[in-house]
């Protein structure tokens, strides 16, 4: 990790959440502004934190897209044209959409969402990214993102964790790969060479997904609570498997 932020853990759990979003939008407050090409990805606190974020009124010169499609659902926090276009909105950055969803019927339903001016666009600036903005999600996830038929029986095999946009992974930080898996998103070659990688730890239960997602190499830059931060920490101290049984399942 070369950044990011530990948040304290409030004399109230009740304020936990609450704190993590105020506190994850101002640090996304002062980074902004050294990040010209920002990817941004889906999850309930990364809406929050847009939501959150005070508008800027000074004119500035960037660009915003998403790093994955929409989901088929009305929850908010999938919808990232909506998120980049909120977060384009209050930096003044131009917004570029990718008008397709996350989850394609088929292998040539996604090759031709591939071949779309809007996404040949938005898959140029996710080759130069300054910033990618991701949830870490607990492996499983609520909606399920069409895991089984992405998986199959792969994932009784391979028991994975957590994803980060889209991408399964085990506790050791192994990606999971299958060919089915045709989720219209930000390639892992491009993912590697964004400047900044700034991940969301979920905040319940998030102690093993966060522990794999920072074991992929992806991460550069983590926003976690203090009581997760300190089971990654013990993580570290006792052995890879050591938080296997808490992944969420």
């Amino acid at each position: 990790l070369k950044g990011g932020l530990i948040i304290p853990k409030p004399p109230n759990e009740a304020l936990m959440s609450r704190m993590i979003i105020s506190q994850a939008a101002n640090y996304l407050q002062t980074q902004i502004p050294f990040s010209q090409k920002i990817g941004l990805g889906w999850c309930h606190t990364i809406a929050c934190i847009v939501d959150e974020l005070k508008a800027n009124s000074n004119e500035q010169n960037g660009v915003i897209c998403p790093l994955l499609g929409n989901a088929q659902n009305a929850l908010k926090w999938f919808q990232t044209n909506e998120l980049a276009r909120i977060l384009a909105e209050k930096t003044g950055y131009a917004p570029f959409y990718l008008h397709a969803p996350a989850f394609p019927l088929s292998a040539v339903d996604r090759q031709l969402f591939m071949e779309t001016k809007e996404y040949l666009q938005v898959s140029d600036i996710w080759q130069d990214l300054d910033m990618a903005i991701l949830g870490i999600e607990p492996y499983p996830s609520v909606p399920d993102q069409a895991t089984a038929a992405r998986f199959g029986d792969l994932l009784k095999e391979r028991k994975p964790v957590g994803m980060i946009a889209t991408y399964l992974y085990d506790i050791n930080g192994k990606l999971i790969e299958s060919e089915n898996d045709i989720v219209m998103r930000i390639r892992l070659s491009s993912l590697k060479k964004a400047k900044r990688v700034l991940a969301i730890a979920p905040s319940e239960k998030g102690a093993a997904s966060t522990v794999g997602a920072l074991r992929t190499g992806l991460i550069t830059h983590l926003i976690a609570d203090e009581v997760t931060a300190e089971q990654v920490l013990r993580s570290a101290e006792t052995g890879s498997n050591s938080l296997g049984h808490m992944g969420g399942r």
